[in-house]
């Protein structure tokens, strides 16, 4: 224990993660656990956490005016307010609807436990004609509702895509976007800590607020996935440099084994700036314009206490609500598709196709049983390791660390379409199983290359009703033809000489939509894909960027909704067409690239 501070606000989680499939035993230990993470400051960060307003007089509420105001804490949000923040003559407000990042999600364990809670949004699509089956259609959609955003339940992997995504945004009449030019801009994000010879330099950047870097710990079964990739040809690089296709140990988002989420690194160490304020737990339900229509002048919010307040913006407004919360304010806001609007009775500002071009990335998990038994056994003893060290199966995302991209023989122009993940756990809440016996890891193809099209739109004009989400899942079958078909390469991955000794069986488990068809045939996986479909965290395109000339965008390369002055969306929302890859290095990106041009405007 490095400190003590009983007073951090904080949202507890542990305690409840997995339960109550796990009981009491574990509810005991996860509490036990978290309570000792409550008193390490180098974890908690107690002196730069942002404490939400503490009663409806609090000085927060009194300032209403300001030049910029930030829509969002997410990942794009936090790296706008860090940045623009920097010029001192600028008074910017970030507004965020969720509490402060919690504590628990910073240990790489438990990187995902932040979901399904109250820091998830918790949505659902429609019903899919082709996808999740099993659930009657329903996939789930988890969002973050926190300072981090959806950043805070990832696994903090760090990708950026291929340089052929970003040249063809370019060429699409997204000036200043080919990979050249935004590579300027990962650059600029990045603190690059990984050895020189397992990188290529180059294409890295070294003294940005973004710690990139590796795992203290790499289990003993990564080395071996790596050896049966090259036995099958494939190479293990830096998937970051100048080819993507192959296998990786992923560059992560990570300081001192404690999660670098774009709050901790761009957001706190501003707190201190007298022209920053950040205001958390006050949700914005409109933009207001002036008479005319055309310009942004300030916002209309609820905050923790039900109250309705209204801020202004004498500069711009920023929208950085992500994939689903951006849209759905500007819908409310009125601007949006006409038509949608009117059905709602919503006043129309401009008639833009907000909530379209809605795209996803999306796969199936094959359960595969090993003869090694688990590496983490999640005992007392490895957590005291973390607390001590910073070292063993805590600081790390065990086998989800490591992943591959390749190219299904659907592939154009050598751009991988599928992204290979590898979980050590076929279950999350199996890693919370003390002292299991039986070793099963999940391998998780994830198409990236998606050309299915889906929408966002208004269930009502409620703004804490939540949006109608159809992300059109599985539209084309030549996608799920290739998963199929890098099914077939992790065959070969799994009986590889490294590998095939270590395994007892491929694809483990019951699916009862699917057992009448011939297990491991073509149409068996095709019905896995469809039924038990896994879909990844990776939304994007709602607010899609392109020329004003294109009738299917809705804002410029200079992140401007247009036809509306003072108004920006930065976020994953804006991209044209699919990153194949993670996507929230770009999205630092994007905000690094939208406060340089920002800044420029106004300085």
């Amino acid at each position: 224990m490095d400190c003590f501070n009983g007073s951090v606000e904080h949202t507890s989680i542990l305690p409840n993660v997995c339960q109550p499939a796990l009981g009491y035993h574990t509810f005991v230990f996860m509490s036990l656990i978290e309570m000792v993470i409550k008193c390490m400051c180098s974890i908690t960060d107690p002196n730069r956490r942002v404490v939400p307003p503490k009663s409806p007089d609090a000085e927060e509420f009194d300032d209403k005016n300001y030049d910029f105001i930030i829509v969002g804490g997410g990942s794009a949000g936090s790296v706008l307010a860090g940045r623009i923040s920097e010029n001192p003559t600028h008074k910017v407000l970030l507004i965020e609807a969720g509490p402060e990042e919690p504590i628990a999600p910073s240990i790489p364990m438990f990187f995902f436990t932040a979901s399904d809670t109250e820091l998830d949004w918790k949505y659902e699509t429609v019903p899919q004609r082709n996808a999740c089956l099993s659930s009657g259609g329903i996939c789930n959609w988890p969002r973050g509702k926190m300072l981090c955003g959806t950043a805070c339940m990832s696994g903090m992997m760090y990708t950026r895509g291929s340089p052929q995504i970003y040249n063809a945004w370019n060429a699409a009449g997204n000036d200043g976007w080919s990979y050249t030019e935004v590579l300027e801009y990962f650059k600029k994000s990045e603190n690059n800590t990984q050895p020189p010879s397992s990188i290529e330099p180059e294409f890295h950047g070294f003294s940005g607020p973004m710690t990139v870097g590796t795992f203290s710990h790499f289990p003993k079964l990564g080395t071996n996935f790596f050896e049966a990739a090259k036995e099958i040809g494939y190479s293990v690089r830096d998937v970051n440099g100048k080819h993507q296709t192959g296998f990786f140990q992923a560059s992560v988002m990570i300081k001192d084994s404690v999660r670098a989420s774009p709050n901790r690194m761009y957001v706190r160490p501003a707190l201190k700036r007298k022209n920053l304020r950040v205001l958390l737990e006050s949700h914005v339900i409109k933009i207001n314009f002036n008479k005319k229509g055309n310009q942004a002048t300030g916002i209309v919010f609820r905050d923790r206490y039900g109250n309705i307040r209204k801020f202004t913006a004498r500069k711009e407004i920023i929208v950085a609500g992500g994939v689903v919360g951006s849209p759905q304010l500007l819908l409310l806001s009125g601007v949006g598709p006409k038509q949608d609007l009117e059905k709602h009775n919503i006043p129309v500002v401009k008639d833009l196709p907000v909530g379209h071009n809605l795209h996803v990335h999306y796969g199936v998990a094959i359960t595969v049983r090993m003869r090694e038994k688990p590496e983490s056994a999640f005992t007392l003893e490895e957590f005291y390791e973390y607390v001590t060290n910073r070292t063993g199966p805590f600081s790390s995302t065990t086998l989800t660390q490591i992943s591959g991209f390749v190219e299904s023989k659907y592939a154009k122009e050598n751009i991988p379409d599928v992204q290979i993940f590898i979980d050590e756990y076929a279950d999350e809440c199996g890693k919370f199983k003390r002292g299991q016996n039986v070793s099963e890891i999940a391998l998780r193809p994830v198409y990236l290359l998606s050309k299915c099209r889906g929408t966002l739109k208004l269930r009502s004009p409620d703004p804490f009703d939540k949006p109608t989400i159809d992300p059109n899942y599985l539209c084309d079958e030549n996608e799920i033809d290739a998963l199929v078909d890098v099914i077939k390469i992790l065959k070969r991955l799994m009986s590889s000489p490294t590998m095939k000794n270590s395994v007892i069986q491929f694809d483990v488990g019951e699916y009862e939509n699917c057992d009448s068809l011939q297990k491991d045939s073509d149409c068996y996986w095709r019905c896995r894909i469809k039924h038990y479909t896994e879909e990844e965290n990776h939304h994007a395109g709602t607010c899609k960027m392109g020329p004003s000339d294109d009738p299917t965008t809705v804002i410029d390369p200079k992140f401007k909704v247009h036809g509306v002055n003072n108004l920006r969306v930065v976020d994953a929302a804006i991209m044209p067409s699919p990153i194949n890859g993670n996507p929230i290095g770009p999205i630092i990106m994007f905000a690094e690239k939208a406060a340089d041009l920002i800044k420029n405007q106004w300085k």
